[in-house]
């Protein structure tokens, strides 16, 4: 069987007014299902044409639509073409970023989101910690203290807490993480830095890892709770928040 002739069984020609939408909505379905995967090469302009029935310019902005979401990565020259790549946080860090900015998201709403999905994940992670969580999340913070000493802005203070909930296990949840705190990463440096406050974060983050190793929940939440309410009151404050 042709090429043409296989894709013609994964996709229905188009009679639709937008054109590029619906052939960007059947690639995407295609995708997402698995038709073709992270690291496929997505067939020619030309075999799409005759599959969906339409001409060049169509499946090109459809092309461009998938590439804007984050679906497909084109490459020029010799080899080159569409290609399937694996969704990383990073898109969902772009919408986050978008949001706050256009919607004007407060720095305190951000940090309410923060305790949600933290305190959301705490009971899994707590279930589901494991020896090589305990020992990511403490090379982090020798990591951490070594910045501090060094004068260099403390930011895996923040990765301590992504670390933290990729102890859950839950994909997801992970993901949403990473975008989160990635987005607030960016967001420092528009703060000048307080060596003081990132040592108590450190501090906090030691005491935090004690208590995980005890497998005390009680004195896990609480501490938690104190830890990220603590950024409720300097939330609003230019230039203190910290991890």
């Amino acid at each position: 069987m042709s090429q043409p002739e296989e894709q013609n069984r994964v996709f229905i020609p188009i009679k639709q007014q937008r054109l590029s939408e619906e052939v960007f909505r059947q690639l995407k379905e295609a995708i997402l299902e698995g038709h073709y995967k992270p690291g496929d090469r997505l067939p020619s302009e030309k075999v799409f044409c005759e599959s969906f029935g339409v001409g060049r310019p169509v499946i090109r902005e459809a092309l461009r639509f998938l590439e804007n979401s984050g679906l497909i990565r084109v490459r020029a020259g010799s080899g080159g073409g569409a290609f399937v790549q694996k969704i990383d946080s990073s898109i969902l860090t772009n919408t986050f970023e978008g949001i706050v900015k256009l919607d004007g998201i407060s720095m305190r709403e951000l940090t309410e989101a923060r305790l949600a999905l933290e305190m959301g994940a705490l009971p899994m992670v707590i279930e589901r910690m494991g020896k090589d969580d305990i020992k990511a999340l403490e090379g982090n913070v020798n990591e951490a203290k070594e910045s501090i000493e060094k004068g260099i802005r403390a930011k895996r203070n923040l990765a301590f807490h992504v670390l933290l909930v990729k102890a859950s296990g839950n994909q997801l949840l992970i993901k949403i993480a990473e975008a989160l705190f990635d987005l607030m990463d960016k967001l420092l440096d528009h703060y000048p830095y307080s060596v003081d406050r990132s040592r108590i974060v450190l501090e906090d983050h030691r005491n935090l890892i004690e208590a995980l190793k005890a497998g005390d929940a009680k004195k896990v939440n609480r501490m938690m709770l104190k830890h990220i309410g603590d950024t409720f009151s300097i939330s609003e404050q230019p230039g203190k928040l910290q991890g």
